[in-house]
């Protein structure tokens, strides 16, 4: 068979068992992605025993044998010793001796060598040329030799890259694991003391003081006031988790005088000025209606709850047509923002009470839409956010 076929199958094979091993990580069956990776990894050193015959290539039958280490699948790592030293001594007819003393050295080093992925490729190569050069009498000068020298390389290079990509997963997924326990820990941190408030009053509303139907009243308020809060933050939280569009064309302009609508029938403050400065043409963009409508009226919102004590809130809303996208402004004579550099990171907030996790859900939206949000800010002064989404032609 061709040289250049087998080498092919032999990085098949020998990949198999990443292949497999993201596909069901992907489908989140946690409980048995160990088992699913171990079956993947000696199914990959049968298919290559079985196909693959040709004495050069017997090199790359050593990785799945690296993987169950680094993996530390100690089962798995002695019965995939024990097939390749039935495939060399079998099918490919070394000697008993030889590959006996080659995978106790390889093991014994193992446990004793810190740089473990070192000491396997030097071993590995050294007994790989050994054997060839000994049994076959290949000479230092010749093509065979030349051949010899690549493999060791590409198996290098080969079993580098299985092994990144085996870490890169476990670090992908403590990374996640990290990611999701922090999340909770602040969930509950932050929904926690609303209820505690509501509790204490609670409390107060049922003692045996004599209390009058004014102060029930303002208990109450105090009560729905801080459960809307626990509301609010739930919707942020569950908010976050819904990072996907569906896009579709639309008129930009609708969105707007949707939110104009919403916005405007909301405030009832009378220091809040809501201008909306629209462009007349026809604004046809690839999007999706609700998140673009959802991530607008977070961000006018933020301005909203920017309103400095007794002085008058103007927020701004400006559309642009441009040559290949739409520009829309929102500025605001708020609170401003003290550390512009912060704002997108998770949990980091201005409000007193907040997640942070709208602006990321924002941006990450916008993101979506091959589109760009940023933030420009001074403190005590105001802030304006410019989004820019590309324009499509029908």
């Amino acid at each position: 068979m061709n040289f250049f076929i087998e080498s092919v199958k032999s990085v098949i094979f020998l990949t198999f068992p990443m292949f497999v091993y993201f596909y069901f990580e992907n489908l989140n069956i946690k409980s048995n992605l160990i088992l699913f990776q171990k079956i993947s990894i000696i199914a990959s050193a049968l298919l290559y025993i079985a196909f693959i015959d040709n004495i050069y290539l017997t090199i790359f039958i050593n990785i799945p044998l690296f993987i169950s280490y680094i993996k530390n699948y100690k089962g798995t790592y002695i019965l995939i010793s024990f097939i390749i030293f039935l495939y060399l001594l079998f099918k490919i007819n070394l000697s008993f001796y030889l590959i006996t003393i080659e995978y106790l050295t390889i093991f014994i080093f193992l446990n004793f060598v810190k740089n473990k992925f070192n000491i396997f490729i030097i071993f590995i190569s050294y007994f790989y040329t050994f054997s060839l050069c000994y049994y076959y009498r290949i000479s230092f000068f010749s093509n065979e030799f030349l051949l010899i020298i690549f493999l060791i390389v590409f198996n290098y290079l080969l079993t580098l890259l299985v092994k990144n990509l085996m870490q890169y997963s476990k670090e992908e997924y403590i990374s996640l694991e990290n990611m999701y326990r922090s999340y909770l820990f602040k969930f509950i941190h932050e929904v926690k003391n609303p209820i505690a408030v509501c509790k204490g009053y609670l409390e107060i509303i049922n003692s045996k003081k004599n209390k009058t139907m004014k102060d029930i009243n303002n208990y109450v308020q105090i009560i729905n006031k801080e459960i809307d809060e626990s509301l609010n933050i739930m919707e942020e939280y569950l908010m976050f988790g819904r990072y996907s569009v569906n896009l579709d064309y639309m008129d930009f302009n609708l969105v707007l005088e949707d939110i104009r609508t919403t916005i405007k029938n909301s405030i009832n403050d009378k220091d809040i000025e809501l201008i909306f400065n629209y462009n007349d043409e026809e604004l046809i963009i690839l999007g999706d209606y609700n998140k673009l409508k959802q991530v607008l009226i977070n961000l006018i919102k933020n301005s909203i709850e920017a309103k400095k004590t007794n002085e008058k809130l103007k927020i701004n809303i400006n559309i642009y047509k441009k040559k290949d996208d739409i520009e829309l402004e929102i500025i605001d004579n708020g609170t401003g923002i003290n550390d512009i550099n912060k704002i997108g990171k998770e949990f980091y907030t201005t409000k007193v009470s907040g997640t942070g996790l709208g602006v990321n859900f924002s941006k990450s939206i916008i993101s979506m839409h091959n589109g760009t949000l940023k933030y420009f800010s001074k403190f005590n002064e105001g802030t304006k956010v410019v989004i820019n989404l590309p324009l499509v032609e029908i």
